[in-house]
């Protein structure tokens, strides 16, 4: 049985890459199409085709985490910049149980991941001394990055929090993103 899975979030509308390929269709039509522009009607075609065509799991990944004094702010119950921490601790640890991938593996390969924008949703108050869960899964692996979605959960099973971050993967000795290779995308598709 093949367990659930979500398709990738497009890049590109449609309506932009059928732009885009008009516009070097009309190159070759009046004979300015050279080498470049052939390679790019090709590329734009082939991920258009890879991103409608690839899919990945949404296998979900928990990891039971618990309030520190420090967490608490002076409403006595934790900070909001004190989620992200969680989650990134959470994913962090992730990384390694579950993907069999530690962060230690990306450095090697010279690649790093970057927050490129976060959203949160605060529910209920997490205390001092509470124990919580934080279960992660991959909503979107997209050619640059990948969305990961969140649930910060109290042991009475109610959610604290919802959420996602956007990363970008990007190569370490030019600080630019670059495309996930396959070998990443294939460890993170379980």
């Amino acid at each position: 049985m093949v367990p659930p899975t979500k398709w990738l979030a497009f890049v590109k509308t449609e309506k932009q890459i059928r732009s885009e390929i008009k516009i070097y269709l009309k190159a070759f039509k009046f004979k300015r199409l050279n080498a470049k522009y052939l390679l790019n009607v090709l590329l734009i075609i082939g991920w258009s085709i890879y991103i409608c065509c690839m899919h990945i799991n949404t296998s979900k990944f928990e990891t039971e985490l618990q309030v520190r004094p420090d967490d608490i702010d002076m409403n006595n119950h934790v900070h909001s910049s004190r989620y992200m921490d969680y989650v990134l601790a959470a994913r962090y640890e992730q990384m390694e149980r579950c993907y069999q991938m530690p962060m230690s593996e990306f450095i090697k390969h010279q690649y790093a991941w970057v927050i490129e924008n976060t959203f949160i949703e605060f529910k209920r108050p997490l205390l001092i001394g509470e124990k919580f869960i934080v279960r992660t899964w991959i909503e979107a692996l997209l050619p640059k990055g990948v969305k990961v979605s969140f649930e910060i959960i109290k042991k009475n099973n109610k959610i604290a929090c919802s959420g996602f971050f956007n990363y970008a993967m990007i190569d370490a000795n030019t600080l630019r993103a670059t495309i996930i290779p396959d070998w990443i995308v294939a460890r993170y598709s379980i």
